[in-house]
């Protein structure tokens, strides 16, 4: 049986690639995440949807990768189940990202360096 690698959606696919084949998954990870609520801007889902894949995303929502490919799976998307142990939580090499560690980078950044923006206005629309 002759399988195309490409056609399967894993932990490496990016985001993008499954809205295109199913824009429904946008809805569906919104249910799993309200962070992914974003995707609902073309303009963001465009620029950020091209650069996370699904292991990607399952960090930003604070969700398993197993979550994620469980609801793609529910869309009728052609799905690579995680092997036992590897889809509900991160790998060992991977450190969580908090609030705590961007505060420490942005102490040691001089004032002077600093321009602050706040784009949730324009996120929001």
């Amino acid at each position: 049986m002759n399988t195309n690698r490409e056609k399967w959606i894993d932990r490496d696919t990016r985001i993008a690639r499954i809205i295109a084949a199913d824009p429904a998954a946008i809805e569906a990870l919104i249910q799993l995440s309200p962070r992914f609520t974003k995707l609902r801007n073309p303009v963001l889902r465009k620029i950020m949807a091209g650069q996370t894949t699904v292991a990607m995303a399952a960090r930003i929502g604070g969700i398993s990768i197993s979550q994620i490919l469980g609801a793609l799976s529910q869309l009728g998307l052609p799905v690579k189940k995680e092997a036992d142990g590897e889809g509900g939580s991160q790998p060992s090499h991977v450190r969580p990202v908090s609030e705590v560690d961007f505060a420490a980078a942005f102490e040691r950044i001089e004032s002077k360096n600093l321009h602050f923006l706040d784009a949730r206005p324009m996120i929001e629309k």
